[in-house]
């Protein structure tokens, strides 16, 4: 959602800037977990990336030695766990990339990501399709439905001003789990 298209809609500045406060509410978190996670995955991959320098070295000392074989042997294994752990960071910063643009696609809160569960997705072969299918069946369901609805403002939140002389409606409480 951006300012411009706001602005088409006739709505004050106020109100603009009140809508897209609630726009940045929902993904800023979302954006903030996708970053940690590339910084986790650069670490990873710089760990990995000396790993394999190490184990070269450790492979040409190695020869002809049978206490430094078994050495290098399990720290193969582990450079080995390591780039295994950075891979599956990956796929998964891959996958909260793909779920928070099918929630933000449907309208949806970003409570709703805690509703999907990444390992349920982790072998799948068209993760966007199985996702879609996924969010579709939460946005229909009677229990988590309130998910994809818009909040509601009231008039004076958006800018509006109270109408000969009534009183401002009151606030529109949002469920608890919010």
């Amino acid at each position: 959602m951006e300012r411009k298209e706001l602005e088409a809609l006739g709505l004050e500045k106020e109100a603009i800037d009140k809508v897209l406060n609630l726009h940045h509410s929902e993904l800023d978190p979302l954006r903030d977990v996708v970053k940690n996670k590339d910084t986790e995955i650069e670490d990873l991959q710089k760990a990995s990336e000396e790993t394999k320098t190490r184990i070269s070295e450790l492979s040409k000392q190695a020869q002809g030695s049978d206490k430094l074989k078994e050495a290098f042997d399990k720290f193969k294994a582990d450079a080995e766990a390591n780039e295994n752990k950075y891979k599956s960071e990956i796929d998964r910063r891959d996958f909260e990339k793909v779920l928070a643009g099918e929630i933000t696609k449907r309208g949806g809160k970003s409570v709703i990501k805690k509703l999907i569960n990444y390992d349920e997705f982790k072998e799948s072969n068209d993760r966007t399709a199985d996702l879609s299918k996924k969010l579709d069946e939460l946005k229909e369901s009677e229990d988590t439905k309130v998910l994809f609805e818009p909040t509601k403002l009231d008039e004076q939140n958006v800018g509006g001003e109270s109408i000969g002389g009534e009183e401002p409606k009151p606030k529109t409480d949002m469920p608890a789990f919010f």
